[in-house]
């Protein structure tokens, strides 16, 4: 235990202990549609019940931060296949039909969000309030690289940066490096 303690608090980003960043619901909320898809995959009834907590747990992954749209994905992969299994046994095809509220729930969630950030916002994802509120300028497809990253020292400038901060679980340290290349 003595030196579990101080070997976790040697290697682990220190970092990581101290700061509470925007994607810090990001594991509860894809560990708990996890959970909810292994029970659901497990199960022999599918009650409303778990359909409700499913379709909501998944939507919440993609309120978290809209990258985890990739779980909610998967889940909904495993939610059709799941049906699909059940409605392939002639005696069972009624359970299949119960898995349609995960579904249904997530998708009207989700749709209902990105359609009060329209109304809201102006675009889908609430970008655009803070692209302006940074100051930012959208740049068009083929001015993307231009950036002294796609260039042989760039990249090696960042790779090697990377490299030596990357247990830290920060990238405060590549910041400072970048500014004189840009």
């Amino acid at each position: 235990m003595r030196l579990g303690v101080a070997s976790l608090l040697a290697f682990f980003p220190q970092p990581a202990f101290y700061a509470i960043e925007n994607d810090i619901l990001s594991p509860v909320s894809s560990g708990v549609a996890f959970l909810f898809l292994i029970h659901f995959w497990r199960t022999e009834t599918l009650s409303f019940r778990l359909a409700v907590a499913i379709g909501l747990s998944l939507a919440a992954t993609f309120f978290d931060q809209t990258h985890q749209s990739a779980v909610a994905g998967g889940g909904r992969v495993a939610i059709a296949f799941q049906a699909w299994h059940w409605a392939r046994e002639a005696k069972t095809a009624a359970r299949a039909t119960r898995a349609g509220p995960a579904g249904r729930l997530r998708r009207i969630a989700i749709v209902g969000w990105m359609a009060w950030m329209k109304h809201n916002f102006g675009d889908f994802t609430g970008e655009s309030a803070h692209v302006l509120s940074q100051g930012w300028t959208r740049k068009p497809f083929s001015e993307w690289w231009h950036h002294p990253i796609f260039t042989p020292s760039g990249f090696w400038t960042y790779l090697s940066t990377l490299l030596a901060s990357f247990w830290m679980g920060k990238w405060s340290g590549m910041v400072n490096r970048w500014r004189p290349i840009f």
